[in-house]
């Protein structure tokens, strides 16, 4: 079983996209914890940047996790990844780091202009890695607006995440995936659930993103989201 599956009650409530100041955010994994329990968020998924050469300790960010746990018993408290695809379809992340952490996401951030190769990448990952979730989904193919996939490149990729229990995000930050690619995944996949992720850098996201997501929940397709599958237990 994979944690979202755990948890899935919470994949609409909880923020599952955090960066700390181990990398490129600007606060601790306390100071989020402390913001989240003043907010009502159940759950904090410290989904932390990585690298196959690491400039941080990864122990110490543990840690840090560890510690709020205790201080912060009412909040449940994820470790995490999100580790960038390489063009060989491999992630830059160790295994040793993937197997220490509850949650994994995958993402596309530097990457050749090729479509074939985009598509070769995203089957590996999803195919041979634990991975939970697909980061900012499109952002890449936003990037690079001549990159298009097709309606049927589309469906297989969805077919590809259902079998293995991976996750399609939606990022309030990117304002990611377009909506035609939710309704194309519920329906590809049997109105399996998405997680929100803000892409979280400081704790004043945080407060953005629970108001963007309140706002969000009022339209149709969010609100069905929100209210019917994803509150599950």
């Amino acid at each position: 079983m994979k944690v979202w599956q755990k948890y899935r009650r919470y994949l609409f409530s909880g923020e599952w996209h955090i960066h700390t100041n181990f990398t490129d955010g600007e606060n601790s994994v306390s100071e989020y914890a402390e913001q989240a329990v003043e907010l009502g968020i159940p759950l904090l998924a410290i989904a932390e940047h990585v690298r196959l050469e690491l400039e941080y300790n990864f122990d110490e960010l543990l840690n840090e996790i560890e510690v709020a746990r205790g201080n912060f018993p009412q909040l449940i408290i994820l470790s995490g990844c999100e580790a960038k695809v390489l063009p060989n379809g491999t992630l830059d992340c160790s295994r040793e780091i993937l197997d220490k952490v509850d949650y994994k996401l995958f993402a596309f951030h530097s990457f050749p202009g090729d479509i074939g190769a985009y598509l070769f990448a995203l089957d590996k990952v999803i195919n041979e890695y634990p991975v939970d979730a697909w980061a900012h989904p499109g952002l890449f193919l936003k990037k690079h607006k001549k990159l298009v996939l097709s309606d049927n490149e589309l469906q297989r990729i969805f077919e590809i995440l259902n079998k293995n229990n991976v996750l399609l995000e939606i990022s309030f930050k990117h304002n990611l995936p377009v909506t035609g690619w939710i309704t194309k995944y519920l329906e590809v996949t049997n109105n399996q659930p998405i997680v929100f992720g803000g892409d979280i850098h400081t704790v004043s996201e945080l407060k953005l993103s629970l108001k963007i997501k309140n706002k969000w929940q009022e339209t149709s397709l969010l609100s069905r989201l929100s209210q019917g599958r994803l509150s599950s237990s």
